[in-house]
């Protein structure tokens, strides 16, 4: 198999993959607008941060953004969190030569039933 063939089947393979998965502690975490958190006790933020390309293989946005908000809800039941809410537009920073990376801020808060809309 000649070398671009196989750079494009590996980047097909690779532009598909989700990275991060929802653990059981993230599945009952609710993600909702900041109108919801108004009566729940903020806790703080989350900053998540995963690989956008790597040696010029993308991955897409919507993946990536899905792959923050997944990351945020898996660390914000560690932080007694039960609900998170976007903080941030999505940025994307190059960490090295070959590697970019994409992060986003999330606040954590803890409603119990109240911000679970």
């Amino acid at each position: 198999m000649n070398k671009a063939l196989w750079f494009a089947v590996l980047a097909s393979v690779f532009s598909g993959c989700t990275w991060v998965k929802l653990n059981k502690s993230g599945e009952s975490v609710a993600v909702v607008q900041a109108r919801y958190v108004k009566s729940c006790e903020y806790i703080g933020n989350i900053r998540a941060k995963v690989i956008v390309d790597v040696g010029g293989v993308k991955r897409g946005r919507n993946k990536v953004a899905r792959e923050l908000e997944t990351l945020a809800r898996n660390d914000a039941n560690g932080m007694n969190g039960d609900t998170i809410v976007i903080a941030s537009p999505v940025t994307t920073v190059k960490t090295s030569k070959y590697k970019k990376s994409a992060r986003r801020v999330f606040k954590v808060y803890r409603c119990g039933a109240a911000g679970k809309k």
